[in-house]
């Protein structure tokens, strides 16, 4: 037996020639297959059909066949948006005795900014924005041989976004102004509102309802300008702001308040 580059068995087909013209006879004729017997009957059918069957014997003395892995990779495909999005995994290598893997987005090692990336523990973060195309996908490569490899598809959707409308507003004491939040490419298009972070607002920076409607402090605050904000449902790391600057009510003082004339 030989061994090729891989280390792998393999039949010397010239000394199983040799063997064959030892010890093998033709059935039809009762003499043994000499040399030259043996380059005649290799020119026949039946020849070639000896000869294979005597290589494809020597395969099954001590040769084995590389163990090629039997991958699987869960989920098969996912649908996510673009910002925030993330998705977990999971790959199972069975066939060989190193399971590990290398993952890839759309051919290349961790993935990029563009189409997004993965960590070598196969969490996979979406890009910003959506990539040319809408899709990519992720690779789970086997270290044992890169040559197999188990896919998914990822479908990757705008993300998130909430548009407030106006974006400033000037009120005195007791005004009010209406806010309109209107967002898109979400399920759920609810928000909550804010004043300065805190959900409705308060007596001392105005207070915002469910249905976005601003109403400033009754009495002058000092805090000059205060923060609106809209926060989506959805997902509450998506929020749009506007400014309120709160202005002085102007005060008339006329004097002398009486007079009197000759």
């Amino acid at each position: 037996m030989l061994r090729n580059e891989s280390g792998y068995s393999t039949p010397d087909l010239g000394r199983s020639l040799r063997s064959l013209s030892a010890v093998a006879s033709l059935p039809r004729s009762g003499r043994p297959l000499g040399s030259g017997r043996l380059r005649a009957a290799a020119n026949s059918w039946w020849g070639v059909t000896l000869i294979l069957s005597l290589a494809l014997g020597a395969w099954g003395c001590g040769a084995s066949a590389p163990q090629l892995p039997i991958m699987s990779l869960t989920p098969g495909s996912v649908s996510l948006q673009a910002g925030d999005g993330t998705q977990q995994f999971t790959v199972v290598v069975s066939n060989v005795s190193d399971t590990s893997v290398v993952w890839k987005v759309n051919g290349h090692l961790n993935g990029d900014a563009t189409t997004g990336t993965i960590s070598q523990k196969g969490l996979y973060t979406a890009p910003l924005t959506v990539p040319q195309g809408g899709t990519v996908s992720v690779e789970a490569v086997s270290a044992a041989n890169p040559s197999v490899q188990a896919s998914a598809v990822i479908t990757l959707t705008p993300p998130i976004a909430i548009q407030l409308t106006p974006t400033t507003a000037t009120l005195q004491a007791g005004q009010t102004t209406q806010f309109q939040a209107t967002v898109s490419n979400a399920t759920n298009t609810a928000v909550t509102w804010a004043v300065n972070g805190v959900a409705g607002g308060s007596a001392a920076t105005g207070t915002v309802s469910t249905a976005g409607l601003y109403t400033a402090p009754a009495s002058e605050s000092g805090l000059g300008q205060i923060t609106v904000s809209a926060t989506s449902v959805q997902d509450p790391a998506i929020q749009a702001t506007a400014t309120v600057t709160l202005q002085q009510t102007a005060t008339v003082t006329i004097s002398p308040t009486s007079a009197t004339t000759d």
